[in-house]
């Protein structure tokens, strides 16, 4: 899959429309220099280490991230440029990546979100996507930090446009229409297409840049041989969640039903339980958060 080429394909087939200019809060520099030696191929983990060792926010979420369950690494990491030699320099710039951005976006304040919650619910998603690229054999980094991202720009977006996105949410629940669709039909854009230009303008990666456009466009996927075999699926799939807004009325349903064709061979309330234990211990504030295993409870009965 050529990435490069395949998100300028998707960039410049969107119609010429003026995007939203959104309030956000800058990128911290520290993240861009990471990304900066990062990308050399002369890049070790030990220079990595070493700047992300400046922000002691960062080193320590990253060091949370390294030693939980989730990652199933045999050595536990003290230092930054120990997690980084033990995730490597490119799964490292992605992780720093998602959480910086995913930690922006939580400092903008919206009428219409509960941060705690929208930070659970994108961690929860983030997770589903890594879970599905494991059973998949695809790289279950980019689906993370994918999953992470997809919904980067909706506190943003709902801040400067409050009264319109009540309005969308409301028509989504009546129609049972998903929200991307009606964000397209009103604004010309959805949040999934601003979002990719946005990390496109700051220096994201092509491959994390397109698994965020594509998020909520799972029926593309789908019936395409080459997208349905790389980290676009995962991706995809776990949009489908239910979170505070429903983006998508009947995606607890299509998850299950998409989940048995895709894995037909692995049960999904036995991974929802393994998602829900991984996403207790990297975050312990789940208060009113319905995790997936209790959403799933919900449809079977």
């Amino acid at each position: 899959m050529n990435w490069a080429e395949f998100r300028k394909q998707l960039l410049d087939d969107e119609p010429p429309i003026a995007l939203p200019e959104l309030q956000v809060v800058a990128l911290p520099d520290v993240i861009f220099r990471v990304v900066r030696a990062a990308q050399r191929e002369d890049a070790s983990a030990n220079e990595v280490g070493r700047i992300i060792d400046a922000d002691s926010s960062l080193t320590c979420d990253l060091l949370k991230y390294v030693n939980s369950s989730a990652m199933m690494l045999r050595h536990k990491a003290s230092t930054a440029s120990r997690a980084t030699m033990l995730l490597g320099v490119k799964r490292t710039k992605l992780f720093v990546l998602s959480l910086a951005s995913n930690r922006m976006m939580r400092n903008v304040k919206s009428p219409l979100i509960l941060m705690k919650r929208f930070a659970v619910s994108s961690l929860e998603r983030a997770l589903l996507s890594k879970n599905i690229a494991k059973h998949l054999g695809l790289d279950e980094d980019l689906a993370f930090s994918a999953g992470l991202l997809q919904d980067l720009v909706l506190p943003a977006l709902t801040a400067e446009f409050a009264a319109a996105y009540s309005e969308l949410l409301e028509l989504s629940k009546e129609k049972q229409t998903d929200l991307a669709i009606l964000e397209q039909q009103d604004r010309g854009w959805n949040h999934a297409s601003v979002a990719a230009r946005m990390m496109t303008s700051w220096g994201f990666p092509d491959d994390l840049v397109c698994c965020v456009f594509l998020h909520h466009q799972l029926d593309r996927i789908l019936k395409d041989n080459q997208f349905n075999r790389t980290e676009l699926l995962p991706v995809a799939m776990s949009a489908l969640l239910n979170d505070l807004f429903k983006q998508t009325p009947n995606g607890m349903q299509t998850l299950d039903q998409v989940w048995n064709e895709v894995l037909p061979a692995v049960s999904l309330p036995e991974q929802a339980l393994v998602i829900y234990d991984q996403l207790q211990e990297m975050n312990p504030e789940l208060h009113g958060h319905q995790s997936l295993a209790e959403h799933l409870a919900t449809l079977i009965s």
